[in-house]
């Protein structure tokens, strides 16, 4: 009984392991020719064979997909240990398949077309994040990226920048061409050392007071009149403002 035990351990073990071999060796089905093309461009496709398998995916650490006409993203899931994406200027309208690419700390999905975000809520470990020239109206599915120290979020559409203020780790925010007209969230961001607000419909900047370690600012092409709240800014070394 006992041998026959060890026997069906070894079976199972044996199945188990060229399962994952397997499964590792398949093939990844990647619908749009142009994402393929790219991949394979980039040297994913390790062995040259003209296909791209789970395996080769899982190993990418980094990827510029930028400016390839891509407009189908399945596939990309598998990409289980990228940290760095670079998807911008593309005609990408459906982004399901990255939301679950929780090593990401580098992200670009600039210039798509873009209309909600919801798909970044979980990318947690994400720093870098370039959302711009898109037609985004609103940003709070990214209220739990705590850990963003960098976020290009300039010619959208955006009206509210109220849960902006969970992001204390900013040190540069881009937020030029939208549409905000209060700044309050922004009092709380006191990492920030870059912040370009310029063309958006701001009349009050005393929340900007407290940023005591910005050093670039741009608030041109708003409706400030009273810019005193600026003079406690002593590290402040370059300005950009209309009077």
């Amino acid at each position: 009984m006992f041998k026959k035990n060890i026997l069906l351990l070894f079976a199972l073990a044996v199945i188990v392991f060229f399962s994952s071999i397997f499964e590792v060796n398949r093939e990844v089905r990647i619908p749009d020719p142009n994402l393929k093309r790219a991949l394979i461009n980039q040297g994913v496709d390790a062995d040259n064979n003209g296909s791209i398998s789970k395996g080769e995916m899982g190993k990418v650490v980094k990827l510029d997909l930028s400016g390839q006409s891509i407009e189908d993203l399945e596939g990309l899931q598998y990409l289980k240990k990228i940290q760095s994406l670079d998807l911008s200027n593309n005609y990408i309208n459906n982004f399901e398949s990255i939301k679950s690419l929780y090593t990401l700390n580098h992200l670009n999905i600039s210039s798509n077309g873009i209309e909600k975000i919801d798909f970044l809520r979980d990318l947690k470990e994400a720093k870098t994040l370039y959302i711009s020239n898109n037609k985004i109206t609103n940003i709070d599915p990214i209220e739990n990226l705590t850990n963003l120290t960098f976020l290009s979020a300039g010619f959208n559409r955006i009206t509210s920048i109220e849960k902006l203020e969970r992001l204390v780790n900013l040190k540069h925010l881009y937020l030029e061409f939208n549409q905000i007209n209060d700044i309050s969230a922004l009092a709380n961001l006191s990492s920030l050392e870059t912040l370009h607000i310029f063309h958006n419909q701001i009349t009050d900047i005393m929340p900007l007071q407290n940023l005591r370690v910005l050093k670039r600012l741009n608030i041109k092409e708003n409706n400030i009149k009273d810019f005193s709240p600026l003079n406690k800014l002593n590290r402040l070394n370059q300005l950009e403002y209309n009077k």
